[in-house]
């Protein structure tokens, strides 16, 4: 969001406006600020990009509704990486002069917040869906449909595109675009309480409860499933207490390996074939709760992944949110430094960069779509070198032929003689070589 700039030209519009009209730039200094910033732009879209195509390509990551809250926070971030990190690169690079219009500058700010804020809401709509699935694992797909997953993305950038267009609309303060080449939000105090509440504040107590509700119920479930399995590892053993030694002991001995696989996750029941009545109702009891461990373990596993978003978003964003409302509503007049507003506010950014990274190192998933997105890329780049190597072999013989033909009627005509197989001379065969790296 773009009221770190907003803020320090508010305060200093006046002076700045006349450097903005004859300013010169330094190439080294602006080269060595660019540099960096329009990186983290690229990566950002490259990153973002990289999801959507993995979600796109791969059947396991499309297939579920958690694909749309996880396709809608890349398109967030990848439209802020187009949209938005190209013209802040330039605004810092011209150390906040804007040279596109005042136009241009309210529907780039309004973009700005847009995309900001529908990142972090789609963050609330991710751990939603993760508090489900976890609390209700087996239930979670008939709960959370494509349609509903479809409706909540749509209702995050409509409460998003709210929040926005507030500048737009005639919330700014008198005397906006007075001073041409400076661009800013709006310096309305109501606004920025609204905006700060709505975009950051309000998102992150729902992020933060759902994940304490999710901590909860995996733990809970946890302890409840280790439970299950020793009551029932007992009763199947009392059942058994009835029949004969040799059955008693062939159950006890069935119904201890069932043990060990639900504890490991599951697993084929190759002791468990001699049992009859209570040991097959037995078995049926551990293949159900076998199949619920499975599920609940790539819940957990997925909820671990969103610990990792949350944590990542709460250090990018928390330090612009807690500097920009302290200077622009609790202390006017305070002196924060620049360097400091300019390190959260790109900080802040540097979250759109972080989610795909995230989703790289902690979903095996992920990482399986990304190698071979990036292994498929890299193939057809191979692929079209061996082309353009078999075009100039095929250019080369015919080039020879010809010359070696000419060769065997210069030396029959001199002779006399019939033409005779030859080879070409030096002089012809760099003149080929040359010929060959022209084409």
């Amino acid at each position: 969001m773009q009221q770190p700039l907003a803020s320090n030209n508010t305060s200093l519009a006046a002076s700045e406006a006349p450097v903005c009209v004859n300013q010169t730039l330094d190439l080294l200094t602006a080269v060595a600020t660019g540099t960096p910033l329009c990186l983290i732009a690229l990566a950002t879209v490259f990153g973002n990009c990289l999801v959507l195509l993995a979600v796109a390509t791969q059947p396991s990551l499309r297939s579920s509704a958690t694909a749309v809250f996880i396709s809608n926070l890349a398109i967030a971030d990848l439209l802020l990486g187009v949209c938005v990190l190209p013209f802040s690169s330039v605004l810092e690079v011209t150390h906040g002069c804007w040279y596109f219009g005042q136009l241009l500058c309210h529907v780039w700010a309004s973009v700005d917040v847009l995309c900001c804020t529908a990142s972090i809401m789609s963050l609330c709509a991710i751990s939603l869906d993760r508090y489900i699935g976890v609390t209700r694992p087996l239930r979670h797909a008939s709960i959370v449909t494509r349609r509903r997953a479809v409706a909540l993305a749509a209702g995050v950038w409509l409460l998003s595109l709210l929040v926005s267009v507030g500048p737009l609309l005639g919330w700014r303060t008198d005397g906006d675009g007075a001073q041409p080449n400076i661009c800013r939000v709006s310096d309305n105090r109501a606004y920025i309480v609204f905006s700060v509440i709505v975009s950051f504040y309000l998102p992150l107590c729902v992020v933060i409860f759902f994940y304490i509700r999710i901590y909860q119920a995996a733990s809970r479930q946890t302890r409840s499933l280790a439970n299950g399995v020793v009551t029932a590892r007992m009763r199947a053993s009392n059942s058994q207490q009835s029949v004969n030694s040799t059955a008693s002991a062939s159950a006890t001995s069935a119904t201890a390996v069932v043990t060990l696989r639900v504890h490991r996750g599951g697993g084929g029941g190759g002791g468990a074939c001699g049992l009859t009545g209570a040991g097959r109702q037995h078995q049926q009891s551990r293949l159900h709760m076998a199949g619920k461990l499975a599920r609940f373990k790539r819940e957990k596993k997925a909820a671990k992944t969103l610990g990792i978003v949350v944590g990542v978003f709460i250090l990018c964003w928390l330090p612009f949110f807690f500097i920009y409302p302290f200077k622009e509503i609790l202390c006017r007049q305070c002196s924060v430094p620049d360097l400091l507003f300019k390190v959260v506010f790109w900080l802040g950014y540097c979250n759109s960069l972080c989610n795909p990274v995230i989703y790289a190192c902690s979903n095996r998933e992920f990482k399986r779509a990304f190698w071979r997105l990036l292994s498929c890329f890299c193939r057809r780049q191979r692929q079209k070198r061996p082309g353009q190597m078999q075009q100039r072999q095929r250019l080369t013989s015919a080039a020879t032929t010809t010359l070696q033909a000419c060769h065997r009627q210069q030396r029959s005509s001199s002779s006399g003689q019939a033409p005779t197989r030859g080879a070409p001379s030096a002089t012809e065969l760099t003149l080929l070589n040359r010929k060959n790296h022209h084409w």
